[in-house]
């Protein structure tokens, strides 16, 4: 049975279908021929079946939104006049960022569904991913490494290696390095403070004398660490660059890029780098009320966000389907905020 919260998000998801619909009825709408709206819908539906039925270069077409010469779309479709699948390429070539987005969301869910469930080869999630680049978070580095929960590092390593199976690249910022940095050390220092000087108990013995407590996951690795050979549960100093070096370890295969040539980015005086931080600050605050955002990781994930938008603006990428550089994070609020920011 699903928890109030996930029913109340699935009840606001609207039908894909729906919304094809409304695109296609409000291009129509800006149609001054005579065109009926469901036979156009057909069109497309029509068309997107093709994609994922007949050869691969349709699809890629459809990603690379090149306008298809007639009869190059629907190889497998004699039956569609020049005519129709001019209006197809209109529709496709149509400047409307929800569109777009929507139809990106159709390709790409069923890319993925495709590649879960059939034993095919790469070369067409290649072409796809083609360049793509996708950017590491801290909270997403640690899953990597194991610090919150070994479930969920099961899933993250296999989506990791998905991505190096269709060639995504993988890199961190100089910004994220940093916040791991000081994470580390601000865990490191907290969990000194718990323990008082005394050696650290098990966590199932703070859990009985405080069933409402919560155990960061830190203690527990620094419990466990306690206990290795010539560990000493008073030598922090030693304890951090054991958690360090885990993470350096995790990001062996991975590429550390420099924001540095961009800090004009995130200056003081930059007026949107600060109306964007209390943005976030200002969402976080009114989503959880009771866990007060550091803001100094909010400043991080903000110079993350104006970073990748330069990236995508460098790179010319004119629309959804040349999109390169991503942001991948397992902060549902941070995702939150940036689809309510950007959208």
């Amino acid at each position: 049975m699903l928890s109030p919260n996930a029913a109340n998000i699935f009840s606001r998801l609207v039908d894909p279908l729906q919304l094809l619909k409304n695109y296609v009825s409000e291009f129509v709408d800006l149609k001054e021929d005579a065109l009926d709206k469901q036979t156009f819908l057909n069109y497309i539906l029509r068309y997107l079946y093709n994609c994922f039925n007949s050869t691969k270069s349709n699809l890629l077409t459809l990603l690379q939104r090149n306008t298809a010469a007639p009869g190059e779309i629907y190889r497998l479709s004699n039956d569609m006049t020049n005519e129709e699948i001019s209006l197809i390429n209109e529709f496709l070539l149509w400047d409307n960022d929800g569109k777009n987005a929507l139809l990106f969301n159709i390709i790409v869910t069923s890319v993925e569904y495709c590649m879960l469930t059939t034993k095919q080869d790469t070369i067409l999630s290649k072409k796809i991913f083609q360049g793509k680049r996708f950017f590491w978070d801290t909270n997403i580095i640690f899953r990597m490494a194991g610090v919150d929960k070994e479930e969920r590092k099961f899933v993250t390593d296999s989506f990791i290696k998905k991505c190096y199976e269709v060639g995504i690249e993988l890199c961190y910022t100089t910004e994220t390095f940093y916040e791991i940095q000081q994470t580390l050390k601000w865990h490191t220092q907290q969990i000194q403070i718990f323990t008082q000087g005394n050696a650290p108990v098990n966590s199932s013995h703070i859990n009985k004398l405080n069933p409402r407590g919560e155990i960061s996951t830190f203690y527990e690795i620094y419990y466990k660490w306690t206990k290795m050979p010539s560990n000493s549960y008073s030598d922090f100093e030693s304890f951090y660059k054991y958690l360090f070096r885990t993470i350096m370890e995790t990001l062996s295969g991975i590429r550390m890029v420099s924001t540095d040539a961009l800090q004009h980015l995130w200056s003081s005086e930059n007026q949107r780098y600060t109306t964007l931080c209390e943005s976030l600050r200002n969402y976080k605050n009114q989503k959880r009320p009771l866990r007060t955002p550091y803001f100094k990781s909010v400043q991080i994930d903000v110079k993350n966000v104006l970073y990748t938008l330069s990236q995508r603006n460098r790179n010319q990428a004119t629309s959804l389907w040349n999109v390169n550089d991503f942001i991948v994070s397992a902060d549902q609020l941070l995702i939150g905020w940036a689809e309510y920011e950007f959208t």
